[in-house]
């Protein structure tokens, strides 16, 4: 690897699990450090915070989803925008008869907005109240030392074409 010339050098962290992206969450979005020309590396310190996998667990008490199979992957869209503008996507993490079930990571002690977007079917909330087309915000919030929440949504029907 050649030596890093001077400047200024965004870092940013990328891992596995439940830990949150410092250049996706939170006003800093990353740490710089600035590299002079006698400079040939620098000492950082980078603290890494803890996130929460919230479940969000879709009904599709009619199989309608599973009856699109794959000829639209994008028939439901379900994650979350973050602080830095970038869409994470909720990935599946389960499906059965009854439904499917997907999670996303999310920043702790935090509202956070869960989009859950299609132009397929119709989705309500867990009261039933009907999601717009166009998708709608779901306020989630992950507290530490507490049971994680879980989001519940319906598949209801078909959009009409």
């Amino acid at each position: 690897m050649p030596p890093l010339v001077y400047g200024t050098y965004q870092l940013c962290t990328h891992t596995s699990g439940a830990w949150i992206s410092d250049c996706e969450w939170g006003a800093s979005a990353g740490l710089r450090v600035f590299l002079s020309a006698a400079q040939a590396s620098a000492n950082v310190t980078i603290v890494l915070r803890k996130g929460a996998l919230v479940t969000v667990r879709v009904e599709d008490p009619s199989q309608l989803l599973a009856a699109s199979g794959t000829k639209s992957p994008a028939s439901l869209l379900l994650g979350v925008s973050t602080d830095s503008f970038a869409f994470r996507r909720a990935a599946l993490v389960g499906q059965d008869a009854a439904g499917r079930t997907y999670q996303v990571l999310i920043p702790l002690d935090r509202q956070i907005r869960i989009s859950a977007v299609s132009p397929s079917f119709q989705v309500s909330d867990a009261i039933g109240r009907p999601l717009a087309t166009s998708g709608i915000g779901i306020q989630v919030l992950a507290a530490s030392n507490q049971p994680l929440p879980t989001v519940t949504l319906r598949v209801t029907g078909r959009t009409n074409p």
